[in-house]
């Protein structure tokens, strides 16, 4: 009978112990509704574990993501910053050029440009001129050559001609 009420004692004992480390083990994390960068084991957080819309500026390193990382990419993205004398400043156009007073021209490599959606607006650029408080109107129009988009500027509630730098985009599809 001695050995029967070892045997008891022992697997009570080992219930118990039980018990008392899982009890242990789940009131460590019980109610405290934050996890720590050591509660979790490395490489171990997917996107899935990730609110979405949750990450802000402020979680992303600076300079650490790529032109892939973001989506959706627009691969048909055109773009142009021109000073007033119609000089090409940045972008992805080839030439861009003065015809006239607020009237620009500005080339793209071998894209039909035609049926693209075009906007503008004042360019700002070091060095780039504006039309400081004045109304500017930018409006755009793709030529038959299908390569070139002509920019027309006015400056005044008149619709007065006017150069200023600006900058362009058209999306194409």
């Amino acid at each position: 009978m001695g050995d029967t009420m070892r045997n008891r004692s022992a697997i009570l004992g080992y219930v118990m112990l039980t018990l008392i480390l899982t009890a242990g083990a789940a009131q460590g994390l019980a109610g405290s509704n934050t996890v720590t960068s050591d509660d979790i084991v490395n490489e171990t957080i997917k996107s899935s574990d990730v609110l979405n819309g949750s990450l802000t500026t402020s979680d992303i390193k600076n300079g650490s993501l790529r032109q892939s990382d973001f989506y959706p990419t627009v691969p048909n993205a055109y773009f142009a910053q021109v000073d007033s004398s119609g000089n090409l400043e940045g972008g992805n156009a080839i030439d861009a050029d003065k015809e006239s007073t607020g009237e620009y021209t500005v080339k793209f490599a071998s894209t039909d440009v035609r049926n693209c959606a075009w906007t503008g607006s004042e360019a700002d650029f070091p060095g780039a001129s504006s039309l400081v408080n004045q109304r500017y109107v930018l409006t755009t129009d793709a030529d038959s050559s299908s390569t070139r988009v002509t920019v027309h500027i006015t400056g005044s509630d008149a619709g007065v001609s006017q150069n200023a730098s600006f900058a362009l985009v058209g999306i194409c599809p």
